[in-house]
């Protein structure tokens, strides 16, 4: 299984989880949106900059020939994956010292959206339980 079908069957796994593990995961999916979105406004000048764009113009005028719209809308979504990592692990340091993870689940949740099995609601429910099983 690639990286990215992994990391979409364990993003649909979120609505199996118990509710305050829904609510944890859904926190830090909107620190990571919220950071990426940040991360957007701040680096507009230093693209802007580097392109020699105008913001005051008129829209009409940046489009014209330009590869800035095209590579503004880009790097909206590659600045939220990049904000993903980061914020997912130390969301994830945060849950370890208060208990709701162990130092072993801090890796699978960070990088691959994993989570710890008694996160879900039942244990027929985790599909980390398929896994383990496809590989016996």
């Amino acid at each position: 299984m690639n990286a990215l079908n992994e990391f979409l069957s364990n993003s649909k796994a979120t609505s199996k989880l118990k509710p305050q593990y829904y609510l944890t995961t859904s926190l830090v999916g909107m620190l990571i949106i919220t950071s990426g979105t940040a991360v957007v406004f701040a680096a507009t000048d230093c693209l802007a900059a580097l392109f020699q764009v105008d913001l005051d113009a008129t829209v009409p005028a940046l489009i014209e020939g330009n590869l800035w719209p095209i590579l503004f809308l880009l790097f909206i979504p590659v600045s939220i994956l990049v904000n993903m990592v980061p914020i997912a692990w130390l969301c994830g340091l945060v849950l370890v010292q208060i208990g709701c993870m162990e130092p072993k689940d801090l890796k699978h949740f960070a990088l691959r959206s994993r989570f710890p099995g008694h996160w879900f609601k039942e244990a027929a429910e985790n599909p980390l339980n398929e896994r383990t099983q496809d590989a016996a």
